[in-house]
């Protein structure tokens, strides 16, 4: 997954310019545990074009919390 990184950081930068949404992964859905994590991964699946869903992988990721 660390391979799409570079994709999602582009992708974030435009939605969240566009969206005025500069918020990180915590200030979102957080990372409390695996199970939230689990749930928050499912829940945005079929919704994930949004700035600060992007970021909230993109910071799960580069924290090793996802």
């Amino acid at each position: 997954m660390a391979d799409e990184l570079p994709f999602l950081r582009k992708m974030w930068k435009e939605y969240s310019e566009k969206e005025n949404d500069f918020r990180g992964g915590e200030e979102t859905y957080g990372y409390d545990n695996a199970e939230d994590i689990r749930n928050n991964m499912e829940y945005i699946s079929d919704r994930w074009m949004a700035a600060f869903r992007i970021k909230w992988i993109i910071d799960g990721l580069e924290a090793g919390k996802i």
